[in-house]
């Protein structure tokens, strides 16, 4: 493994995985329930990181912020990568 490989996987191991993989769940879940267009996604998933964090947190500061930011974005990255995924997958059995 590389040197880029390996700090993402610090990355991931010190930051909540399973917060962020909840704020995928919600918007992935959301958006194949309701049709959300993809350009409200990030907007969606910020809303919801930023409510887990205070959840998890139990108040609001600039850290819970930065925290619910940080994991909408890996949950906005995880949809997408999914949605390109299965989209990918389906054109080449088509």
């Amino acid at each position: 493994m590389d040197e880029a490989s390996l700090s993402l996987i610090e990355v991931l191991v010190k930051s909540e995985f399973g917060t962020y993989m909840m704020v995928a769940t919600f918007v992935f879940a959301i958006r194949e329930a309701t049709k959300v267009p993809k350009k409200y996604i990030p907007a969606l998933s910020i809303v919801i990181g930023v409510l887990l964090a205070i959840l998890e947190f139990k108040g609001f500061s600039f850290e819970v912020l930065k925290s619910g930011i940080q994991n909408a974005v890996w949950a906005i990255a995880m949809v997408f990568g999914v949605k390109y995924v299965q989209e990918k997958k389906l054109n080449k059995n088509t």
